[in-house]
C-alpha cells in the first residue's frame, strides 16, 4: 500500500466519513466529498485512483454520480466501488450496470474494506497488462501487415522493372516505391560509364546544392545516416534520403532494409540497360558499315561495267580498224606496183599485227572473266 494512490470518499453522512477515513489514512492518501455534485467538481480538476462512493445522497444518488463519471473519459477508467446498505441483487445490479467494480456493505468492515480496495487495484493492474498485452499484440500484428505490404510493393517493383529499357523509367519506378513508403524528399543518382549521370527528384526539381552533397557522400558506404540524412551506395547507383522516420526506430529499420534490398536488386537493372544501350549502339554502327560497304560495292560495280563497257567497244572498234586496213591495202596494190612477193610479204605483216591484236582481245576476254568473278563475290 502506498500514500501516493489517491481514494476520494463522497458521502454525505459525516460519520461514515469519519470511519472509512479512520480505517484508510495510515494506507492511503484520502479525500472527501459531501455529495454527488461536489464529488464530480473535484473529479474535474484533479486525478484520483479509486472513488468510494455512497449511493443514498441528495439531489443525485451514487448510481448517477457512476454513469456520468463512467461517461467522462476523463474519468472512466477510475475504479468506484459503492458502500452501501442496499445488498439485493436487484441494488447490486443496478450498481454493475451503473459501472461500479464492487460493493461494501454497511457498516463498513475494516478487513472487508482493505481486501475489496486491493482486490480492485490488483484487478486493475491485470486489465492494464491485458490491455498493454493486446496493444502489444495489436502493434506486433500492424507491423507484421506493414511489413508485408511494404514486401508486396517490393515484389510489384521488380516484377515491373523487370520490363524497363530505359533509366528515366528505372527511376520512375523508384520513385514510386519510395512515395510509398512515406518518403517525400529525396534524390536518386544513376552513374554512367562514359555518360553524363543521371538524378531525379521526388519532387520533380534537383537542387545544384543536393548534387553536390550526394557526391561527398556516396564514398560513406552502403547506408550512411547524419541527423536527418540517409544515403544509399550501391555501385551505380545513389539514393539521398531526407526524410527517414528515425524517431521511429522499427520502422526505420524496416525500411532502410527494404530501400537496400530494392537498390541493390536494381543494380542489375542498370547493367541490363547499359548493355542493351551499347548492343543497339553496336547495331547501330554495324548498319551504318553495312550501309557504306553497300555504297562501295555498289561504286565498284558501276566502275567494273563501265571498265568492261569500254573493253568491248575498244575490241570492235579495233576489229573493224583493222578489216578496213586489209582491204584498203588489198585495194591499193593495183596502184603500188608492188611485186606479189612484196605483196605477199606485206599482208603477211599485217595477218602478223591482227594476230597480236586478236591475243591482246584475247587476253582481254580473260579479263573480262576475272571481273565477272569479282563482281560475282561482292554480291555474295
Amino acid at each position: 500500500m502506498s500514500k501516493e494512490i489517491k481514494i476520494l470518499i463522497v458521502d454525505d453522512t459525516p460519520m461514515n466519513v469519519a470511519i472509512i477515513t479512520g480505517f484508510l489514512k495510515e494506507h492511503y492518501e484520502i479525500e472527501m466529498a459531501e455529495s454527488g455534485v461536489q464529488a464530480l467538481e473535484i473529479l474535474a480538476t484533479h486525478h484520483f485512483d479509486l472513488i468510494l462512493l455512497d449511493v443514498m445522497m441528495p439531489e443525485m444518488d451514487g448510481y448517477e454520480v457512476c454513469k456520468k463519471i463512467k461517461a467522462n473519459s476523463d474519468t472512466q477508467d477510475i475504479p468506484v466501488i459503492f458502500v452501501t446498505s442496499l445488498t439485493s441483487a436487484e441494488e447490486q445490479l443496478q450498481g454493475l450496470e451503473a459501472g461500479a467494480e464492487d460493493y461494501i456493505p454497511k457498516p463498513v468492515n475494516k478487513e472487508v474494506l482493505l481486501t475489496k480496495i486491493q482486490k480492485t487495484f490488483d484487478n486493475k493492474q491485470l486489465i492494464q497488462q491485458q490491455q498493454n498485452q493486446i496493444t502489444n499484440a495489436h502493434s506486433a500484428v500492424m507491423t507484421a501487415l506493414e511489413n508485408m505490404n511494404e514486401l508486396n510493393t517490393l515484389s510489384n517493383y521488380f516484377s515491373d522493372v523487370s520490363l524497363v529499357n530505359n533509366y528515366d523509367n528505372l527511376m520512375e519506378h523508384i520513385i514510386n516505391v519510395l512515395t510509398i513508403f512515406g518518403i517525400k524528399q529525396a534524390l536518386i543518382k544513376i552513374k554512367l560509364e562514359g555518360e553524363e549521370d543521371l538524378y531525379s527528384s521526388t519532387t520533380g526539381h534537383v537542387k545544384p546544392m543536393e548534387i553536390e552533397l550526394i557526391k561527398k557522400l556516396e564514398d560513406k558506404g552502403n547506408i550512411y545516416s547524419y541527423k536527418t540524412v540517409t544515403i544509399f551506395n550501391y555501385l551505380n547507383l545513389n539514393v539521398l534520403i531526407y526524410d527517414l522516420p528515425m524517431d521511429k526506430p522499427d520502422l526505420f529499420g524496416r525500411l532502410k532494409d527494404h530501400i537496400s534490398m530494392m537498390l541493390q536488386g536494381s543494380i542489375k537493372i542498370v547493367q541490363s540497360i547499359s548493355s542493351q544501350k551499347q548492343f543497339k549502339q553496336l547495331v547501330k554502327t554495324q548498319q551504318s558499315q553495312n550501309e557504306k560497304l553497300s555504297e562501295l560495292i555498289n561504286t565498284i560495280e558501276n566502275v567494273l561495267e563501265i571498265i568492261e563497257d569500254q573493253q568491248h567497244r575498244y575490241q570492235e572498234t579495233n576489229k573493224s580498224i583493222m578489216n578496213n586496213l586489209f582491204d584498203k591495202v588489198q585495194t591499193s596494190f593495183y596502184h603500188l606496183g608492188l611485186t606479189e612477193a612484196q605483196e605477199q610479204n606485206l599482208l603477211a605483216m599485217i595477218t602478223d599485227t591482227d594476230n597480236e591484236i586478236q591475243d591482246l582481245f584475247d587476253k582481254n576476254v580473260e579479263l573480262e572473266n576475272k571481273f565477272a568473278l569479282l563482281r560475282a563475290l561482292i554480291k555474295m
